[in-house]
Order: C-alpha cells, then sequence, then structure tokens
C-alpha cells in the first residue's frame, strides 16, 4: 500500500532542502574565489596592497577629480 503524505510535509522537506542547496550565485562567488587564490600575481598584489595600507602608503579618493590628481 502506497504510503501518503501531506502537503505540509511535502513543504518541510521543500523548505529544508532549499536552506541547505547551494544557489548559482554561491556557486559562482566560490569560483572566482579559487581563480583569485589560484593566480600568483593577483595575489602578490593584494599582499601588496595589504602592506601599502599597513604602512600607511594610501591616499583617499573622493571625486574623479582626485584620481587624476587634478586640481
Amino acid at each position: 500500500m502506497a504510503e501518503t503524505v501531506s502537503l505540509e510535509q511535502v513543504y518541510r522537506e521543500v523548505r529544508k532542502i532549499e536552506q541547505e542547496m547551494v544557489t548559482k550565485k554561491d556557486m559562482d562567488m566560490m569560483l572566482e574565489t579559487f581563480s583569485i587564490l589560484s593566480n600568483p600575481d593577483t595575489m602578490r598584489q593584494i599582499l601588496g596592497s595589504e602592506e601599502d595600507i599597513k604602512n600607511q602608503r594610501v591616499k583617499e579618493i573622493n571625486s574623479v577629480n582626485d584620481l587624476l590628481g587634478e586640481v
């Protein structure tokens, strides 16, 4: 004999699956992270930037003129 399942049970199971599943957006973000972490040049640039920030070798940019070095 076939087991019956209520609509509420199905809904709860679907909600549980939704909470545990990985979305395409999550996968895209993870792939992008792996790509960055596996690129030695990019990692060298990131580490260099962190060093610049640590040693206060930064300039605040508030406008396009600041970016272009205009007065």
